[in-house]
Parts: C-alpha cells; structure tokens; sequence
C-alpha cells in the first residue's frame, strides 16, 4: 500500500487524522501487509524512517509535496504497489492522473481559510474532484461528510464511512478530587478558543476550584489564554505520552472540544475509554460520535450558555456524572482500530486485486 499524505509526519500520529492512518498502517503491516506513507519534510526531519515496520518517506514543503509524490511514483513506486490512498489536506494529490493502480480517496471535511484561493478550492472540489475521483473508491470519517460528498461532488464510485477506533483502557483512574476540564480538540479557530474562554469563566462562578487543561496547545495560544483566565485555573499539557495522556483524560471529570471544525471523532472515543463524558459543539465527525445525553452532551455551536450548562450538569451531579462515566465506557468498546483496520483493508480489497509480478526465470537471469 501506498499512503500519499500532505503533512508533515514525525513517525506517531499526532493530530487525529494523523493517528487514524498511523493506527490503520501499524495494523496492516502486522497483518503481513507493506505500507509506505509519502509525506512532506517541511519541519526538515529524517528524510526516511521505519516506524512499527511503516516505511515513512519525506520530500518537499506542503506545497511541493504534491510534486514530489508524482515525481516519485512515476521513477521509484511504479510497479511496486497493489493500492493507493491518497490523502487530503485542503486538495488531494490526484494521483489517478499518473498512477496507473486503484486509488482510495480519502476525503475530510473540506475547511476554506486561504483568502484569495479559496476560490481556487472551491473549484478543485466542485469540478476537479469529481472528475478526477470518479473511478475512485471514498472512505471519509463521518456520514455528513458522505452526504456532502455524495451530493455535492457528484462521485459515481461508492462511498464508505469508516468510524476511528479506540484503544481499550484496561486501566480505572481514580477522578481528581476537584472539578478537572480536560480540552482535547482544536482550538486554533478564532470561535473556539473565543467560546471556551466564555464558557470556563461561566463554570468558574459555580464551581471556583474547577481547573482546566489544554492539550497540546501551541505557544501563542497558551500565552492568549493566561491573560483570558485565571492563571491559577489553567494548566496546559504538551508531548505527553500515551500513558500521560490516557491517565490525564482518566482524572478529568469532563472533556471539551469547542471546535466549529469538522473533525474525526477520535478524541471524543479516546475521552469516553477512560471513562470520561465528552462535552462537544455539533459538528460533523465529533458529534457523531457522541450518545447525547448517554456518553455526553452536543450543544450548538458557538453557545457558551449552552456549553457552560451541560458542564455544570455534569460537574454538580454526582448520579449523572457516574452514570455518563459508565456509559462512555461501553460506548467506546463499540470501537476499536482493529475493526477499523479491517473495514478498511476489506473495503480497499473490494476495489483492488494483487498485481501478479512475473517470476523472474533462468532465461530471464541469462538475458
């Protein structure tokens, strides 16, 4: 398999999409499968790695990227690989224009923030994808996204929604003694981080021991939030492990994701597998991944009130907290990224058959 990934990827998944392909690859290279993830070099690490037996290949910026890959496949890949998954990250890299093998689009929620190319976007995805892409096989990471694409793209090829997975917390983590609001999600949209501003001071006039911390923030974010909140009250945890992580989420009375962005849902089942409800915007991809009520609370965009008073429902009700606890963590066991792997990997078998390399014979050595 060949994965042809826009971004930057330092060899573990960090952003969700990230850790659903890295998760995905990991299974199918144990499963005897090869996978080879082309992506940019743009923070100029190793240009070749091997990660969980993934061969992780890097050239170019974010822009130059899309070069290289056409590039390499065209003078190294060809003739090497049964499928592949072309990824995108604003626009795909169109590589059934000059590959020869059954591509697998994989489509997230389309995010216009460029000025003056969005217009260029808006054309890419109206009227390149669709005709580039109509022979292609779509996996996406959420139903809305599939009805958008479905209608608005006009592919002709059937289109999969594949749900990310969760690892099982095997174990229980004792809740901290006051109120702990994890975020996990993005905050980099001027809404969200506006939003959980508003929200937290609100949670703050009825719970004041409540604190809050913020998942892998970026440095300029964490100094806006210092002079928005209390220091005291926010803390703000980067490059944790998976066991850091895992036991932070296990404290947290509540996670957060304030995001107007579609994004894949793994954070929400990643929170609910440590026994944490999730507390989201309605957005596609997060919110569907949510039992309203059951395993957390979906509140409109942007609605501070709204967000302030299902955390203070949680955070003030024992009964609801433990039963939303619970909850959570059997709706997580509904996933896990071995099923995901192998939804996967079925649905691209369905597309593709193996190439048959001829054997190489003694006539063919004397020659």
């Amino acid at each position: 398999m060949l994965i042809f990934y826009p971004r930057y990827l330092p060899g573990t998944g960090k952003s969700p999409v990230e850790l659903y392909l890295y998760e995905l690859a990991k299974r199918w290279v144990n499963e005897g499968n090869r996978v080879t993830i082309f992506c940019s070099n743009l923070k100029k690490g190793t240009s070749f790695s091997e990660q969980d037996g993934i061969q992780i290949l890097r050239r170019g910026s974010s822009f130059s990227v899309y070069i290289w890959a056409a590039l390499h496949y065209l003078t190294q890949f060809k003739g090497k690989y049964d499928v592949i998954i072309d990824c995108e990250h604003r626009f795909p890299f169109f590589t059934p224009l000059y590959a020869d093998l059954p591509v697998i689009y994989f489509a997230h929620p389309f995010v216009h923030e460029l000025g003056r190319l969005n217009r260029l976007l808006k054309f890419i995805e109206t009227t390149l994808i669709p005709r580039v892409y109509r022979h292609a096989g779509v996996v996406t990471l959420s139903t809305a996204h599939k009805k958008v694409l479905t209608k608005k793209l006009r592919l002709l090829r059937s289109i999969k929604t594949i749900f990310p997975g969760t690892v099982r917390n095997k174990q229980v983590t004792k809740k901290s003694k006051h109120p702990l609001i994890v975020y996990n999600g993005n905050l980099a949209h001027e809404l969200a981080f506006e939003c959980l501003v508003k929200t937290f001071r609100k949670v703050l006039i009825q719970r004041p021991r409540a604190t809050l911390t913020i998942l892998d923030p970026n440095k300029k974010l964490a100094q806006e939030l210092k002079k928005e909140l209390p220091v005291q009250s926010v803390t703000f945890a980067s490059q944790l492990s998976d066991e850091q992580k895992t036991r932070l989420l296990g404290r947290a009375w509540v996670a957060v994701n304030t995001s107007p962005i579609a994004e894949s849902g793994s954070t929400v089942l990643e929170a609910n597998s440590c026994g944490t409800p999730v507390v989201c915007a309605d957005t596609p991809g997060v919110s569907e991944l949510v039992r309203n009520g059951l395993s957390g609370f979906v509140v409109p965009v942007g609605d501070d009130y709204a967000f302030a008073r299902a955390i203070n429902r949680i955070l003030s009700h024992t009964y609801i907290r433990e039963r939303m606890e619970n909850l959570a963590i059997a709706w997580a066991e509904k996933f896990s990224w071995e099923t995901t792997a192998h939804q996967f990997l079925k649905f691209i078998k369905s597309f593709t058959r193996p190439r048959v390399r001829p054997r190489r014979t003694s006539t063919s050595l004397a020659r």
